[in-house]
C-alpha cells in the first residue's frame, strides 16, 4: 500500500522542490523498495488525530533543501521499522512527533501506531549509523536522563550517529516547529556550526512566544555541535 501524501499545499510546495532539489514524498517510492534509495534527508511530521500540528515545519524548510539541491525524503506517516532503516541510508535524520526517554511514535498508513525504540536501535552494529550526521528528534523527553540515560540520543549516538540533539523536558509543538525553521535555516542557508544553530532556533522560539522556550531548552545532544553540516561528505 502507498503511504498517504500529504495536503494540496504541502505537496504544491514540495513539487516545486522535487523540480529544483530532489525533494521526494516517500509515497513517490514502491513501498517494497524504498528503502534502497539513500538521501541526504529524511524528515518526519507526524499526524495524530487528523492534526497537521507537527507536519508544518516540512513546508516551512523545504526551501533550505532545496537550494542546496539536496535530495531529500518526507513522511507523515512511518513505521518504526521502516525509521530504523531511514536512518541507516539517510544524512539527515529529523523526527517531529509525540516520544519519551524509551522511543518516539509513529503512525502507519493505516493510522495505527508503531513505535521506533532505543532497543531496535541498540540491536544494530555498533557503528550502523556512521553515515548519519545528524539525527534530531523534536520530541518529548528523548534525551531524559541525559548521558546516564538509556534514552534515545545515546541509543543513536552509540550506534554511531554523529550530532544526536533530543529533549530532556515536553516539547511544545508551536515552539518545536519555530526552533526548526531557524535550526535549518541556519545550518543549511547561513552554513553555521550546529551549536549557533540550535541557540538561533531557541532565541527565536521564545522570541515569537513571549520568552516562553516551550521546553526548547531542556536539549540534550552527542556529537560535536561546533562543525558545520558537511553536505558532500
Amino acid at each position: 500500500m502507498k503511504k498517504r501524501i500529504g495536503s494540496f499545499f504541502t505537496a504544491a510546495i514540495l513539487s516545486v522542490s522535487v523540480i529544483f532539489g530532489n525533494c521526494m514524498p516517500v509515497s513517490a517510492y514502491d513501498e517494497n523498495d524504498r528503502h534502497k534509495y539513500p538521501t541526504d534527508a529524511y524528515l518526519q511530521g507526524i499526524i495524530f488525530d487528523g492534526k497537521k500540528d507537527m507536519t508544518k515545519y516540512i513546508d516551512n524548510t523545504a526551501q533550505f533543501y532545496s537550494k542546496n539541491n539536496m535530495n531529500m525524503m518526507w513522511t507523515w506517516y512511518d513505521t518504526g521499522q521502516d525509521a530504523l532503516e531511514r536512518m541507516q541510508l539517510t544524512k539527515m535524520f529529523i523526527s517531529f512527533t509525540h516520544g519519551n526517554q524509551g522511543g518516539i511514535s509513529l503512525r502507519d498508513s493505516k493510522n495505527q501506531e508503531t513505535w521506533l525504540t532505543v532497543d531496535m536501535i541498540k540491536n544494530l552494529e555498533k557503528n550502523k549509523l556512521n553515515s548519519l550526521q545528524l539525527c534530531f528528534y523534536c520530541a518529548c523527553q528523548t534525551g531524559r536522563g541525559g548521558s546516564s540515560g538509556k534514552n534515545m540520543v545515546n541509543a543513536a549516538a552509540d550506534r554511531g550517529a554523529q550530532v544526536v540533539i533530543g529533549f530532556k523536558e515536553d516539547v511544545v509543538i508551536k515552539h518545536g516547529n519555530q526552533y526548526l525553521y531557524d535550526f535549518t535555516k541556519s545550518l543549511l542557508q547561513e552554513k553555521k556550526t550546529y551549536k549557533q544553530s540550535m541557540a538561533d532556533g531557541l532565541f527565536w522560539a521564545k522570541f515569537w512566544f513571549f520568552g516562553l522556550a516551550g521546553g526548547m531548552d531542556s536539549a540534550y545532544t552527542r556529537g560535536d555541535l561546533n562543525q558545520t553540516y558537511k553536505q558532500y561528505k
